[in-house]
């Protein structure tokens, strides 16, 4: 027989288990009622949403708001998009993002990385590329050739625009563009020449690479979507 749990869930995560088992069709039906929810429910159905392969740009919309720190899209191919990016920033969604990441999802193109970067000011770590097309959009969104400038962090001077070299005296007239708080890139199949940019635009971003192996082995420690009982928590 199979033994009974040492300990019943909280009602608060024995409701967030239904909702989870249908949260598309809950998305269809209740969209951004759904901001009603407390932000760690949202999370959670966020998590489980992007692991069943259902989350997108109106999943977005409906579950994240501006008490996210974290916003991970992972692996959603060609269903989060840039106009899930800027529906995001347009409401000040992503103002407390402090991480992201949007590896393997194709249907954000270097702009909607831009627009995420200028909406997310608080951005300490982005996690990017997974396959070859996720990794010519980075590459794309570091160039500072690009129109729009580049997604690293630049000093410029607020009077002419410019784009300035140095960062060791900074005065009234030199402004931060780009993603300002960035501290760590992750990004597994960066190329030399992207590496080289980076260490030459911004010494502070460091670059994460982990091999194949690594990253592999971390999604499948990802894939089991389970909620866990808080002491004290529930409703």
């Amino acid at each position: 027989p199979r033994a009974m749990p040492r300990e019943v869930k909280p009602l608060k995560w024995l409701v967030v288990d239904l909702l989870a088992a249908h949260v598309d069709e809950l998305v269809e039906v209740a969209g951004e009622s759904l901001l009603n929810l407390p932000p760690d429910v949202r999370q959670a159905l966020l998590a489980v949403a992007r692991r069943k392969g259902v989350l997108d740009d109106a999943a977005l919309v409906a579950l994240v708001d501006e008490s996210f720190a974290a916003l991970d899209v992972s692996g959603c191919g060609d269903a989060v998009t840039d106009a899930g990016v800027r529906a995001l920033a347009a409401k000040g969604a992503l103002r407390s993002v402090v991480t992201v990441d949007v590896t393997g999802c194709a249907g954000v193109s270097a702009d909607g990385l831009r627009a995420l970067i200028l909406a997310a000011p608080k951005l300490e770590i982005l996690r990017c590329g997974g396959d070859p097309t996720c990794d010519a959009t980075c590459r794309a969104a570091i160039a500072p050739a690009n129109p729009g400038g580049g997604v690293l962090p630049r000093l410029t001077d607020s009077r002419t625009h410019a784009s300035l070299e140095s960062w060791e005296a900074l005065d009234d007239r030199e402004t931060l563009e780009g993603a300002r708080s960035l501290r760590w890139l992750v990004w597994p199949d960066i190329d030399r020449t992207s590496r080289g940019r980076v260490a030459a635009r911004c010494l502070r971003v460091r670059v994460v690479a982990p091999s194949p192996e690594v990253s592999s082995a971390a999604r499948e420690a990802a894939e089991d979507v389970h909620f866990v009982a808080v002491t004290g928590e529930g409703w």
